[in-house]
Order: C-alpha cells, then structure tokens, then sequence
C-alpha cells in the first residue's frame, strides 16, 4: 500500500487554465503510473473535501481498482497498512519515517526542502514519475532494498531529532485536543 498526499492535486492549480497547468501533467502522470502498477494500492490522502480535480479525471480515476481517495481513517491507522509514502511536500514524509516507513521525494525543481532527508539518506530522490516508479519497485518489491532503507531510517532519523516510538503524531494530536478544549 502507497500513501500519496495530495499537494499536486490542489484546486487552486487546476482552473481555467489546466491545460497549461503543471499540476494536470502530475496528475495525468501518477494516474498512468498507478494504471501501469495494479498490483499496488495506492491511497491518496486529501487535506480537505473540495476535489475539481476528481471530477476533471473522473473517467480515468473510475478506471482504476488500485487507488483510493480518502481521508476517512486516522493516519495512525493508516500507517499500519502503508508499504511506503510518495510525497511532493508534506509532513507526512516526517511522518512516515517515524514509523520507519521508507519515502520517495518527488522534486520537480520546485522544492529543496528534502536536502536534510537526502543528506541523510533518509528518503529516495526523484525528479520524474518514470524515477518515482522505479524507485517505488525496489523499495515494494526488492527486501533488501527495502531493508536497507528501513535501516538507514533508523540509523539516521535522530538528526532529525524524531528518533521516537512512532507514536509522536498521536501525542501530538492529544495535547492538540487538551489545548482545543480548554
């Protein structure tokens, strides 16, 4: 199972302009690459509810038995299912790698965020979905691709001081609610 979160699906990018829009090439591109891989699920987790673009790839979206869109579940719950997270630019990189998932950054030219991640040998780079693709195939199908990232995961992940025990979203969602109902 593959986590994907949703910042290249964002409404904002897809108007009336999206045959120009670079957003319609990433989309289009990760709808073909989860068509050419149906033996893998993918999930897309929606920050919030409003998705023009669902409606846009409604046809090729319907097409597909492997993908879900979805924000139903807790992320806690979800990262007990999750083989590995694909993200543009998102906490739930930082997420994954607590609960020692492996993670592919998609760079396109736009972020340098991920350095500290690369630096580390924290997360896969790629700056294409053919890369992306590639990079999904070792780390899901190769075990000792696989374990080798896990294991750089947990050498590594203290330098970016979230060397805990995977529960560290979950406090914080706890002391978030302690604050909000006070």
């Amino acid at each position: 199972l593959i986590i994907l979160q949703d910042n290249w699906f964002r409404e904002g990018a897809v108007n009336t302009h999206i045959g120009l829009c670079k957003y319609y090439n990433y989309i289009s591109k990760f709808i073909a690459l989860a068509g050419r891989n149906p033996g893998l699920q993918f999930i897309v987790r929606p920050h919030h509810s409003n998705h023009l673009w669902t409606e846009i790839f409604r046809k090729e979206l319907d097409s597909l038995d492997n993908l879900a869109i979805s924000c139903k579940d807790k992320l806690e719950d979800v990262f007990k299912r999750v083989d590995l997270t694909i993200s543009y630019d998102s906490t739930v990189l930082l997420e994954s790698l607590v609960h020692r998932i492996p993670v592919i950054t998609l760079d396109m030219g736009e972020h340098k965020s991920y350095s500290l991640l690369w630096r580390y040998g924290l997360a896969k780079q790629a700056s294409t979905f053919e890369e992306v693709e590639m990079e999904l195939k070792k780390l899901i199908y190769d075990t000792h691709e696989r374990d080798k990232a896990v294991k750089k995961i947990e050498r590594n992940l203290h330098f970016l001081n979230y060397g805990d025990d995977g529960m560290a979203s979950q406090r914080i969602a706890e002391e978030l609610s302690k604050i909000v109902t006070h």
